[in-house]
C-alpha cells in the first residue's frame, strides 16, 4: 500500500511539474551545447609562434604551466611546485611537486620530467620567443646540481647563493613540458607543445589562427568552455569591427584595444570591460651617448614637462598608474618615486643646459604611440625642444634604436620575472639587455657599484634596502624617462562572461558563454 502511494504522488508530481522540468531539460541542453560552441576571440599578433618559439604559446593561454606563478598582486604562488624551501647557506632549493599531474599525452609529472626539462633549458638557450628569452643561464646563474631526491622532490644546487630564486624562476623562467614534444638531443620542439594546463592545442595555422580543447583530464579546476580560437587580427579597428558585428566575442592580449575604445565600447551596454595591473611600463628612452639630452638636467627638465595624469587619463583612459621608476608598480618590491609636473622647474634646469637656444630632436614612436607622442611633443615644445615624430613600423624603429641612430623612443618593456635587479640592471647597467639592445648610451660607475654590491648581497632584508636605493637612483638618474604603469584592458561580448584581465593577459579558463 505504502508503495503504490509512493508511486502515485511520483505520478501527481510528474504530471503537475511535467512543463517545468522540459523548461528546465531545455535549458540544460541549451548550456549543454553553448558550452560546446567555440568561443572567438582575436590579438594582434600570432599567439603561437609553433616550434621556433622556446615556449610554442603564450602562458596564460593554460596549455603549459610553471614550477612557480605569480598573481594579479605580484605574490608568488604555488603551480607545479607545491612547496619549497632554501638552506641556510641559499645555495640550495628543495621543491615538492603536485603529485596529482599528468600531461595531456597522459606522461605522469614527476621529477624525472623536471630534470628532462632543465637539461631541456640548457640546450636551447638563449631560447628565441616572442615573449621572454628562455636562458638558464640567466634566470639559474651558477647552478651546479639538480638532484631528484624521489619521485616528486628534488633541489637545486648554486655555486653561489641564491636568495631570490622564486622571484626569477616563476613563470616564463620554468615552464614545464611533455618530453614527448621535444627533441632529446637539440631540445627544440618537433610538434605542438603539450602540457599540463586546463587547454589543449588542437590546431594551428601560422600568422592566422590557433585552436584550443579543453584538457577533460586537468588536475585542477576544469576549463568552463570547450574549446576556443584566438584568430591574428593584426589591424586595431579592424578587430573592434569584428567584436562589434560578433564576428568575435572578445579581444586579446595586452595591446588588443585601446583604452579610449574599450570606453566607448562600454557605454553602448553591450561588451564588459575588464581591466588590472600589468607587468608594463611605458616611458621615454634617451639617447645617453648624446649631447645634450645625456645631460642629468635636461633629462629630469623632460621629465618634469610631461603631464603623465593628463596622459594616462586622456590616452589609457585612467587604465593603469602614473610613474617616476623604472620597475613596474606590479613588482613586490616597487616603491612609489617622486614623479612631478612642473613646467617652471623644467624651463629652469632646460634653460641651464639650452641657454635659451632650440634644440630640433627627433621621437621614434610606432603608429600604436602617435598620440602619447604628439601629447608630449607639445610639452617638450614649452621648454625649447622643437620635436620630429617619426612613426615607423616596429622592426624599423627597433633598427633605428640598435644603431643609436635616434634622441627620443617611446619604449615599452616587460616585467619577466619579479626579481627588480632584472629590470633594474636592464637599464642601469652597462652590459645590460635594453642598455645594449637597444643602445641606450647609458654608463654610471655609481649605478655599477650599487648593482655590484647587490650581487653579493644575500640577506634578504638587506637586499630590500638595496632595492629601495637602486629605484630612487634610477628615478633621480633618469637612464631612461619613466611615464607609466600601464594596465592589461580586455573587452568581451556579453555574450560570454568570465572573460577577465590578468597581469599577463586574460583568464581563458574561466570564460564562458552567458546565460543571459
Amino acid at each position: 500500500m505504502k508503495k503504490r502511494m509512493v508511486l502515485g504522488l511520483l505520478s501527481i508530481g510528474l504530471l503537475l511539474g511535467g512543463c517545468g522540468n522540459k523548461e528546465a531539460s531545455s535549458t540544460k541542453e541549451k548550456e549543454k551545447s553553448d558550452s560546446k560552441q567555440e568561443i572567438v576571440l582575436a590579438s594582434e599578433r600570432d599567439v603561437s609562434r609553433g616550434n621556433e618559439d622556446a615556449y610554442w604559446t603564450n602562458l596564460n593561454l593554460e596549455v603549459w604551466e610553471p614550477l612557480i606563478g605569480l598573481d594579479n598582486s605580484g605574490k608568488i604562488i604555488p603551480v607545479l611546485a607545491k612547496e619549497w624551501e632554501m638552506s641556510d647557506d641559499a645555495k640550495t632549493w628543495t621543491f615538492k611537486l603536485r603529485e596529482d599531474v599528468s600531461f595531456s599525452d597522459d606522461t605522469k609529472f614527476d621529477s624525472s620530467v623536471v630534470e628532462k626539462n632543465f637539461e631541456r633549458y640548457r640546450k636551447i638557450s638563449p631560447g628565441s620567443s616572442s615573449f621572454f628569452t628562455l636562458d638558464i643561464d640567466k634566470t639559474y646563474p651558477g647552478l651546479k646540481e639538480l638532484k631528484t631526491i624521489d619521485d616528486y622532490t628534488f633541489s637545486l644546487t648554486f655555486d653561489n647563493p641564491m636568495p631570490t630564486l622564486p622571484y626569477t624562476m616563476l613563470n616564463w623562467g620554468s615552464p614545464m613540458v611533455s618530453p614527448k614534444c621535444f627533441d632529446e638531443k637539440t631540445g627544440e620542439f618537433t610538434k605542438p607543445v603539450v602540457g599540463t594546463g586546463a587547454f589543449i592545442i588542437d590546431k594551428h595555422q601560422p600568422e592566422e589562427f590557433t585552436e584550443f580543447v579543453r584538457n577533460d583530464n586537468y588536475w585542477g579546476e576544469k576549463a568552463k568552455t570547450e574549446k576556443f580560437k584566438v584568430r591574428m587580427i593584426p589591424e586595431h579597428d579592424t578587430r573592434v569591427a569584428a567584436l562589434k558585428s560578433d564576428e568575435i566575442q572578445g579581444v586579446y592580449d595586452n595591446k588588443a584595444i585601446q583604452p579610449l575604445a574599450a570606453k566607448e565600447l562600454e557605454e553602448t551596454g553591450k561588451f564588459d570591460i575588464s581591466s588590472t595591473l600589468s607587468a608594463n611600463i611605458h616611458y621615454l628612452q634617451v639617447n645617453n651617448a648624446k649631447e645634450p639630452l645625456k645631460n642629468k638636467e635636461m633629462k629630469q627638465a623632460i621629465s618634469y614637462a610631461i603631464d603623465r595624469e593628463t596622459l594616462l587619463n586622456d590616452i589609457y583612459g585612467g587604465y593603469g598608474k602614473v610613474s617616476g621608476n623604472l620597475l613596474s608598480p606590479l613588482n613586490s618590491f616597487y616603491i612609489k618615486t617622486p614623479v612631478e609636473y612642473n613646467v617652471e622647474k623644467a624651463k629652469k634646469l632646460s634653460d641651464n643646459v639650452l641657454k635659451g637656444e632650440k634644440l630640433k630632436v627627433s621621437l621614434l614612436t610606432t603608429a600604436q604611440y602617435q598620440t602619447d607622442c604628439e601629447l608630449i611633443s607639445s610639452w617638450l615644445s614649452e621648454i625649447g625642444l622643437d620635436v620630429k615624430i617619426e612613426v615607423l613600423e616596429y622592426e624599423a624603429q627597433k633598427e633605428r634604436r640598435q644603431k643609436g641612430d635616434y634622441d627620443l623612443v617611446m619604449g615599452f618593456r616587460g616585467m619577466d620575472n619579479a626579481d627588480p635587479a632584472t629590470m633594474l640592471s636592464s637599464f642601469l647597467s652597462k652590459e645590460g639587455y635594453d642598455n645594449t639592445t637597444y643602445n641606450m648610451g647609458y654608463e654610471s660607475k655609481e649605478a655599477t657599484e650599487l648593482l655590484n654590491k647587490l650581487d653579493n648581497t644575500f640577506d634578504m632584508d638587506k637586499r630590500k634596502e638595496m632595492y629601495d636605493n637602486i629605484q630612487k637612483f634610477g628615478a633621480e638618474e633618469l637612464p631612461i624617462i619613466p611615464l607609466l604603469g600601464v594596465d592589461t584592458t580586455v573587452a568581451s561580448s556579453n555574450k560570454i562572461q568570465g572573460y577577465q584581465a590578468n597581469w599577463t593577459g586574460v583568464s581563458v579558463k574561466t570564460m564562458a558563454w552567458s546565460n543571459k
